[in-house]
């Protein structure tokens, strides 16, 4: 038998909780963490329904079920412990209901650890069920694996194409730096292609347009733009950044990229630290040269889908500037997480 990936968090609840349920739902999801549920679209009278329930079960690392008394008297509920069950899936009691606990679960759980999000509690209960989830979402889950072009992702990967037969899922929240990250993708898939260290100066992961305009980003940092020269590798030259966490380089959950030859010219910067931006309006503003340091654009809703057309990468920045001249950074660990570097080439 196919072996089935772990994709998401089943979450098992009474319709009569659905308020309950979508603010767990959201809360989870804004940790990176993917959760099935029953949506209210699914007929619980159609054959599809068990089918649909079954398969969300497979593909669960954890199961969550929201006690109240509505959920223990549900049929549907009982159903989807006893698969869970029988599937050993780790399940978590979560109280999301002010009634006595032996009222809210089967007389079989009634002794079980629980979880209280019922109103008063529920800040300390969505913490540790978000933690608890966390910890076995980075245990059952794998780091990365090797997908087909229709196969969905699951909401806490990001894609990274490495050529046109091979794409990888990756999830980014299980790697603590950026050494970690691109270690591990060189050595499985690139070992072959480029010498080792050459990460910035061989290659470097950019950002997937889904359009044919747009600023793509790389994931480098700052000082990528002050080497001596393009040749020169990101490590050789400022060994410290691959120690940063790849969140600060825009590797986050349902983002894209894919591996390119590092590019040498034509870069722009993406930023929102104020005191970074009134450096490159004086820059830009400086009239006394004959080349002209670069361009300003400024990042209003109305060029979003100019500046980022898939509205993921670029949305926290407030302004662009397509620069001609980068050795202006002398502190660039100052500026680490509040700048992105961008192809200036978005037309």
């Amino acid at each position: 038998m196919e072996k089935v990936l772990k994709q998401h968090v089943f979450v098992s609840y009474s319709r009569k909780d659905t308020t309950v349920m979508e603010k767990i739902v959201e809360d989870l999801r804004k940790a990176n963490i993917p959760v099935w549920f029953d949506k209210k679209g699914i007929k619980h009278d159609t054959s599809n329904y068990e089918k649909d329930i079954r398969k969300a079960l497979d593909e669960s690392f954890a199961f969550v079920l929201l006690a109240s008394p509505h959920s223990r008297e549900s049929n549907n509920v009982s159903g989807e412990i006893d698969i869970a069950t029988n599937k050993d899936i780790p399940i978590y009691k979560v109280r999301v209901y002010n009634a006595e606990w032996s009222e809210c679960l089967p007389m079989h759980m009634t002794k079980a650890d629980v979880m209280d999000c019922q109103r008063e509690n529920y800040d300390t209960g969505i913490e540790e069920l978000r933690q608890t989830l966390i910890e076995k979402r980075n245990e059952k889950l794998p780091r990365l694996y090797e997908v087909s072009d229709n196969m969905a992702i699951p909401r806490c990967y990001l894609s990274i194409t490495i050529n046109s037969q091979m794409t990888l899922i990756v999830l980014p929240d299980c790697f603590q730096n950026m050494r970690e990250f691109l270690n591990e993708i060189y050595v499985g898939y690139l070992a072959d292609i480029y010498p080792p260290f050459t990460y910035g100066s061989a290659w470097v992961i950019a950002s997937i347009l889904s359009k044919a305009k747009g600023f793509r980003r790389f994931s480098v940092p700052l000082s990528w733009l002050t080497r001596s020269s393009a040749e020169t590798p990101l490590i050789e030259h400022d060994p410290s950044w691959i120690n940063d966490n790849p969140s600060d380089f825009g590797l986050n959950p349902t983002t894209h990229w894919q591996v390119i030859p590092s590019p040498s010219i034509g870069f722009a910067l993406a930023t929102n630290d104020t005191f970074l931006i009134k450096k490159i309006e004086a820059l830009t503003s400086d009239t006394t040269k004959d080349q002209p340091h670069g361009t300003l654009i400024k990042y209003l809703p109305t060029a979003s889908k100019i500046v980022d057309p898939d509205k993921n990468l670029l949305s926290e920045y407030e302004l662009v500037a397509v620069l001609a001249e980068y050795n202006v950074f002398p502190d660039t660990n100052k500026y680490k997480g509040k700048v992105a570097i961008l192809d200036e080439h978005y037309v």
